[in-house]
């Protein structure tokens, strides 16, 4: 069976391994662009908002989930100095429910606006072909939804450890 640190690790090479494909896509994209545009003086259709829409939404926010599992994300500890009688991973643990609460509640949010873009088929024109835009609405509630779950699988790892550390009186 595979244990929380194991399948939060497998969850951020996921994530990595997606991020590789936009970043390789984007470069496919826009090399093929530059070279027709040079060749032939009229590149790839689209390329601007496909970039924009698409590749760049991707990378930008797939990033989170793979940067909290790798617990790269800045923590002031402003709580810590405020509560010293507190103690460490229990505040650390008190951060983790507050960042869990607030990327569910930007995954809610973001969640409702791809359900309204997709249900008005949200496009843009683009050489007077209509280009779909609804698809990119999912990738914000998907990174945060992804980022909440990283968070909470450190967070039961945090106390599994916790836990086995006062049984073991360590």
């Amino acid at each position: 069976m595979m244990n929380i640190h194991s399948l939060s690790h497998q969850l951020c090479r996921v994530l990595g391994l997606i991020g590789c494909v936009a970043i390789l896509a984007l470069l496919v994209h826009v090399g093929a662009d530059v070279v027709l545009r040079s060749v032939t003086g009229k590149g790839v259709p689209a390329t601007e908002e496909i970039v924009t829409r698409y590749y760049m939404v991707i990378l930008a926010l797939l990033p989170l989930a793979w940067v909290e599992g790798k617990e790269g994300m800045i923590k002031v500890d402003v709580a810590t100095s405020i509560f010293p009688f507190v103690e460490s991973p229990l505040m650390a643990m008190l951060v983790d429910a507050l960042t869990v609460t607030a990327y569910s509640l930007l995954a809610g949010a973001s969640f409702l606006k791809a359900l309204d873009q997709y249900s008005s088929a949200t496009f843009i024109m683009s050489l007077n072909f209509p280009l779909p835009v609804w698809p990119s609405y999912f990738a914000p509630p998907l990174a945060f939804s992804v980022a909440a779950i990283i968070v909470i699988l450190r967070m039961i790892n945090c106390w599994n450890a916790r836990s086995r550390s006062l049984i073991h009186g360590r």
